[in-house]
């Protein structure tokens, strides 16, 4: 009997501890500054739902900041705040310890409230303050009124359980981080009243699967949908002039993006890493690519640069694996460095006529390119610029060429045929090293350009160097090139 009535003194015991279903406490203030009055510090530690009537403060504003950054239970009754109805308030101005803007939540007001899962705003507040929801972990739903009109930088970061919220149409801005790492936001309408949005806006929101920007938006920020992981489609309907830096990066299931024709420019690493997207259509209107737009875009098969098309970064179209083809249609001065780099699969380049240079490592491992028809004005070839492009057959380096970088052909395994003009000065250490199928190179320069004692390193025996007729003793009487074999007229 002892150890029965043992057993259910323990069961009554626990059962004590376990809280009752969650009931709303409701708080009714009749001016401002009188929550602490209304909310001792013996029930600010036990409540879970909460509701508050009346005018608040600075002070009143910091009683509930308290009771919702309260980040674990110490004692046996307590509970966390998970839900608050702020619906029935105002916020009055006031200048002091905490200071409050007129129907305005204070930046950083729930931040780090991590059992915080459900809020009504005040039906009058005009404006969600900086970092005020950042970092609600359990948010999931919040009523937001239209009344707002101004909702702060990152006000809703690392809200990661929130999988829907409405913004009303009289806010014009999703301002910088917004919603940065709602990883469980999986759909979202952008008001049309909306102007422009942000730097990473929406960075992170893995669940993100279908976007469009509507019509009245005219500027997008850097790194808006960087890392939507979900993100399939895009359609932007603005007049967006500028796809900013990293805007679409590691956007890993990104098969469809709808550019706008006012596009002028487009950012740094905008498109990196997109790794399933298979083509692009550029507006006609394109000015500039930056550096590693389209950098790791291993399904893109071809791109068309339109004519206007002044400045092509470095790195613009490197490890684009699946590149077949690229039209060159602007008015570009160089093939910058690293624009093709590990572009394996890439056959076929049209470059326009104002090239005058080939940057470093810029065809390096084009390993399908087996031909190339550089432009009359090139005048210089950079380091390792075609490095291992192993289907390459035939060079012929404009007359305009001075000088051939270190490398700049190195193990190009198929090349048979080089012909180097008379305008040549210098050819780089290990520039031909290891090709070992070329069996001509012919120079046209009658002055012996400089070289090292790689720059022909690792050629067959049966390779021939021509030289001008008349010029080979001239040759001969260089150091360097006293030591190639097979020099001939």
């Amino acid at each position: 009997m002892k150890k029965i009535l043992s057993s259910l003194f323990t069961m009554l015991g626990l059962l004590t501890v376990c809280p009752a279903t969650a009931q709303q406490i409701v708080v009714t203030v009749d001016s401002v500054g009188k929550l602490a009055t209304e909310l001792p510090d013996s029930m600010r530690l036990t409540i879970s739902d909460l509701k508050i009537v009346g005018p608040l403060n600075g002070n009143d504003i910091k009683v509930i900041q308290q009771i919702a950054n309260r980040q674990k239970v110490k004692n046996q009754g307590e509970q966390l705040l998970q839900s608050i109805d702020l619906s029935e308030t105002t916020i009055a101005e006031v200048r002091g310890l905490f200071n409050t803007k007129s129907n305005a939540l204070p930046s950083s007001l729930f931040q780090n409230s991590i059992a915080l899962e459900r809020v009504v705003l005040p039906a009058t507040v005009a404006e969600i303050g900086r970092s005020c929801f950042s970092g609600c972990k359990a948010l999931r739903d919040i009523v937001i009124p239209e009344s707002v009109t101004l909702i702060g930088n990152n006000a809703f970061s690392g809200c990661t359980s929130l999988t829907g919220i409405t913004l009303p149409e009289s806010v014009t801005a999703i301002s910088n981080g917004t919603f940065e790492g709602c990883e469980q936001l999986a759909s979202f309408t952008i008001p049309a009243t909306i102007t422009s949005i942000g730097n990473e806006a929406f960075k992170d929101c893995k669940s993100l699967t279908t976007m469009t920007i509507p019509e009245g938006v005219n500027a997008m920020g850097n790194g808006v949908f960087k890392g939507c992981l979900s993100l399939t489609s895009v359609i932007i309907d603005g007049p967006v002039t500028a796809i900013g830096n990293d805007c679409f990066a590691n956007c890993g299931n990104l098969t469809d993006i709808t550019l706008p024709a006012a596009v002028k420019t487009i950012g740094k690493r905008a498109f990196s890493a997109c790794k399933v997207l298979k083509a692009v259509t550029l507006p006609d209107g394109l000015t500039r690519i930056d550096d590693d737009a389209f950098d790791n875009c291993t399904s893109l098969l071809s791109m068309n640069i339109p004519n206007l098309v002044k400045q092509l970064g470095s790195g613009v179209f490197q490890n684009c694996t699946s590149l077949d083809s690229v039209n060159i249609q602007g008015f570009i001065s160089k093939i910058d460095k690293n624009t093709f780099r590990y572009c394996h699969s890439l056959r076929a380049v049209n470059l326009p006529v104002s090239v005058k240079s080939i940057g470093d490592h810029a065809f390096e491992q084009c390993s399908s390119l087996s031909d190339i028809a550089l432009p009359v004005s090139v005048s210089s070839i950079g380091d390792d610029a075609f490095e291992q492009c192993v289907s390459l057959t035939s060079v012929v380096v404009p007359t305009a060429c001075t000088t051939i970088g270190s490398d700049a052909f190195r193990q190009c395994s198929g090349l048979q045929h080089v012909e180097l003009p008379a305008a040549i000065k210098k050819i780089g250490g290990s520039a031909f090293s290891k090709c070992a199928s070329l069996n001509e190179v012919i120079l046209n320069a009658a002055t012996p350009p400089t070289i090292s004692s790689s720059t022909f390193k690792g050629l067959n025996s049966s390779c021939r160097i021509i030289v001008p007729r008349g010029k080979k003793n001239i040759y001969k009487e260089d150091k360097t090139w006293a030591k190639i074999k097979h020099l001939t007229e």
